[in-house]
C-alpha cells in the first residue's frame, strides 16, 4: 500500500493594518485632498497584505474619532469585506496594541503589522519578497524587523545621530546584541512577532506607552532565552519629508522619554543616580540630537 501522505496545517496568520492619522484642515478642500491621500496610501497597504498573506485574516484598526470623514468613510468602504476594530487610541502604537491583542485572542500564531500609510518603494520586487520572508522565518517565539532605508533626511539620520546612541547609553549590556543582528531602523513600522514572543514581551513587564514600542519589543526579545530576533532588509521607503521643527522635536523627546521611562532603573534607585541619568548621561544625548537632526529638515 502506499503512504499515506501527511497533512501539514498552514500556520494561522493575522495582518493588522491601523490606519493613520489623517488631520482636518481649516480649509475644506485640503481635509478632502488629504483624506483622499489616505484612502489611497491604506488601499495600497491593503493590497499588499492580500498578496503577501493571501489566505490571512487582516485586521483593520480604526480610531473611532478620527475627524476627517472622507477617510474615515472611504477607508471603511475598502475594508467591508475585513474585521474592523474600533477603538480609542489616537496614537498609531496605542493601535497596534490593540490590533496585535486581538489578533493573539482569535489564537493566531503570528502576526504581521502594517502600517496604513505605505506610498511609494525603491524596488517594489524587494520590498514584497522581504515581507513574505518575514512572515515565513517568523517562529512562534521570534520577532522579525523590517529593516530599510528612508528617503527622509532626518528619519534616515534619527538612528545614528540618536537611538542607538541613547539605547547603548541606557542599556550597555542589551543594545550589542540587537547590533549583532544588524538592525538599523529602531522605530520600524514593518514587524512579524509570534505569539509566545509577545506574550514574553508581556510577563517582562515592560511598559507599552504610546510611544515607540518596536524598539522594546526587541529589547524583550534579546533578554529572554527562549525568543529570537530577526531582520529583513525591505530596502528603501520613501517618507514625506520631515518639515516642521515641533514634529521633529516631538519625535525626539518622545522617544527620548519613552526610552528613559523604561529604562531609569538601570541607573540605580537613589537620588543621585536618577540625578547623574539625567545630567550627564540621558539629557545631553538629546540635546546633542537636536543640534545634529533639525538643520536636516526640509523647508
Amino acid at each position: 500500500m502506499p503512504e499515506a501522505k501527511t497533512t501539514i496545517p498552514q500556520v494561522e496568520v493575522r495582518v493588522v493594518i491601523t490606519v493613520p492619522f489623517v488631520p482636518v484642515f481649516d480649509d475644506a478642500i485640503l481635509t478632502r485632498k488629504r483624506g483622499e491621500l489616505a484612502i489611497k496610501t491604506f488601499s495600497r497597504a491593503l493590497d499588499l497584505a492580500v498578496s503577501v498573506v493571501p489566505n490571512a485574516k487582516i485586521i483593520v484598526v480604526l480610531e473611532k474619532k478620527i475627524e476627517n470623514q472622507v477617510a474615515t468613510q472611504g477607508i471603511r468602504d475598502v475594508t467591508k469585506q475585513y474585521e474592523i476594530l474600533l477603538c480609542d487610541e489616537f496614537e498609531t502604537i496605542g493601535r497596534w496594541y490593540r490590533g496585535i491583542r486581538r489578533a493573539f485572542d482569535e489564537n493566531c500564531e503570528k502576526t504581521l503589522v502594517l502600517p496604513g500609510d505605505i506610498e511609494k518603494v525603491a524596488n517594489e520586487e524587494k520590498f514584497r519578497s522581504g515581507l513574505r520572508s518575514m512572515v515565513s522565518s517568523t517562529e512562534i517565539n521570534c520577532l522579525t524587523v523590517g529593516d530599510y532605508t528612508s528617503t527622509d533626511p532626518f528619519k534616515e539620520k534619527f538612528d545614528p545621530c540618536f537611538s542607538h546612541l541613547l539605547l547603548n547609553k541606557l542599556f550597555p549590556a542589551i543594545w550589542p546584541k540587537i547590533e549583532q543582528v544588524g538592525i538599523k531602523k529602531v522605530r520600524s513600522e514593518y514587524f512579524c512577532i509570534g505569539y509566545t514572543a509577545f506574550q514574553a514581551f508581556q510577563k517582562q513587564g515592560w511598559r507599552w506607552l504610546p510611544l515607540d514600542a518596536t524598539m522594546l519589543l526587541m529589547l524583550a526579545m534579546v533578554t529572554e532565552s527562549s525568543c529570537k530576533l530577526k531582520r529583513v532588509d525591505l530596502g528603501q521607503v520613501s517618507d514625506l519629508p520631515t518639515r516642521k521643527a515641533s514634529t521633529a522635536i516631538q519625535q525626539i523627546l518622545r522617544f527620548g522619554v519613552q526610552v528613559w521611562f523604561n529604562g531609569h532603573s538601570t541607573a540605580g534607585e537613589t537620588v543621585e543616580a536618577q540625578t547623574s541619568l539625567l545630567t550627564d548621561e540621558w539629557w545631553p544625548i538629546i540635546v546633542k540630537a537636536m543640534e545634529d537632526l533639525l538643520p536636516l529638515l526640509e523647508t
